[in-house]
């Protein structure tokens, strides 16, 4: 069975960048869109990057890389 682990680099409150993961894989890619806007909306996190970690058994894939800066460094909205 396949795992999506969200994962992303996000300016926190304080303008730091850190990054977010879960504790828990979601069942979809739709599940982790579903997390990124959480941490958007709910925490209000700026998000410069995120991606989905994909494990099945042994294999591991990175999948769905985004970046939210632009050329000029300005943070787009997703």
């Amino acid at each position: 069975m396949k795992q999506y682990w969200p994962n992303a680099v996000a300016l926190d409150y304080q303008n730091k960048p850190s990054r977010l993961f879960t504790y828990d894989s979601c069942e979809s890619v739709k599940d982790c869109g579903e997390v990124f806007k959480c941490w958007q909306d709910k925490y209000d996190y700026s998000l410069l990057s995120t991606w989905i970690e994909v494990v099945e058994g042994e294999k591991r894939d990175c999948i769905n890389h985004r970046c939210y800066v632009n050329a000029i460094g300005q943070v787009k909205k997703i």
